[in-house]
């Protein structure tokens, strides 16, 4: 089983896959409660699905272009999920509109990890 995380706008897109097909789904408008609540949405589609995160096989992240805040959280959750579980994230690049369009797309990445592409460069001040 894979799962697919499309954190690149203000509404984030969580599924999972099995067999190339998506058995599940959630979605949500998140501003600033991403990062806190991410991986809670994740385990409860896992749960409401019968499945748990030992069964994942690989991660699907969509790494842009997007967002700065949205997408970094989503690509590092992504990461840390694969790290941890020892599987392999891949990184899917491109404009989508549905998790779907995700499957069947070639892997941004060939490492062990997925570094986002912004879709234009951060608005961080300089020091005053």
């Amino acid at each position: 089983m894979d799962l697919l995380i499309d954190s690149t706008s203000k509404t984030v897109k969580i599924g999972l896959v099995e067999d190339g097909v998506i058995i599940a789904t959630d979605s949500w408008f998140a501003l600033q409660e991403l990062a806190e609540n991410l991986t809670e949405k994740i385990e409860a589609l896992l749960k409401k699905n019968g499945k748990n995160l030992q069964q994942l096989e690989k991660i699907l992240v969509h790494s842009g272009p997007g967002g700065f805040s949205s997408l970094r959280i989503g690509v590092t959750e992504a990461n840390v999920l694969a790290f941890g579980l020892e599987i392999p994230v891949l990184g899917i690049e491109g404009e989508f509109t549905e998790l779907g369009d995700m499957l069947g797309k070639n892997a941004s990445n060939t490492g062990s990890t997925v570094m986002p592409k912004y879709s234009h460069p951060p608005l961080i001040g300089t020091r005053k």
